[in-house]
């Protein structure tokens, strides 16, 4: 596996001596723990329920990471549904803006940051096979589904279209307006928006995944990662705070 994958999708925004060096520790840590036996593969699967609204969600451990395998449902002030509908929000989650993305998390989940990502994207196969890897194996438009490897079924939901794509927020800033987001798709043409039936030719073929940046007053999806391996944390918050 190219170990530089985890670098091609982190923010290069303010890239320093020090985030290079911290994010090369966080590399040697997770390389001294595959070492040790860890193959990537998905390790345990179970249900949580958020004790404040009583929803289910299952989740499923990729690596040393454990994520939720569905998208946020949680309601609250600045987070909605695809056109307001209540059966939209059940199947696909709800969309929030960043400063209610940062709160939605139930208590021992926190929104992910870029290195977070990073490192489930390096898990996955490097972003290449990451794009596919973690994607759903239906709704996705054309030829656009993924072969769901890992459990993770990112689902092609975005706030104003649907088949084509899914945003995911990222806790790290770029700025005081804007904060990166993982944007994991397919390309297709525009006649293929929105889950159509695509004309020969024009369904999606090519997958992609990039960390994006939005404006903060964007709705994205929410998808939360277990507190529970305080060495990657620590290394992941030192990258963060040095970058």
């Amino acid at each position: 596996m190219n170990k530089s994958a985890v670098f091609n999708v982190l923010p290069t925004h303010r890239v320093n001596c020090c985030h290079v060096l911290l994010s090369c520790v966080c590399l040697l840590v997770l390389a001294v723990l595959a070492a040790c036996g860890d193959d990537g593969s998905i390790k345990e699967n179970f249900e949580m329920v958020d004790a404040r609204d009583g929803q289910t969600y299952k989740t499923v451990k990729i690596g040393w990471q454990t994520w939720m395998a569905e998208n946020l449902k949680f309601k609250m002030d600045s987070s909605s549904c695809y056109k307001d509908a209540d059966s939209s929000c059940t199947k696909f989650g709800r969309f929030y803006n960043w400063d209610a993305a940062i709160a939605a998390c139930p208590m021992g989940w926190h929104l992910p940051d870029s290195v977070e990502w990073s490192m489930l994207i390096y898990t996955a196969g490097g972003k290449d096979s990451a794009s596919k890897a973690l994607k759903s194996t239906k709704g996705w438009s054309g030829q656009g589904n993924g072969t769901d490897k890992f459990g993770f079924s990112a689902i092609p939901a975005k706030a104003s279209i649907f088949g084509v794509g899914s945003e995911f927020w990222s806790v790290t800033e770029k700025d005081s307006a804007r904060s990166y987001s993982l944007d994991l798709g397919c390309f297709a043409s525009l006649d293929c928006h929105g889950g159509d039936i695509c004309s020969p030719g024009k369904e999606c073929t090519s997958h992609y995944l990039f960390m994006d940046d939005n404006r903060k007053d964007s709705r994205n999806s929410v998808r939360c990662v277990k507190d529970e391996f305080f060495v990657y944390a620590a290394f992941a918050k030192l990258v963060y705070w040095f970058r």
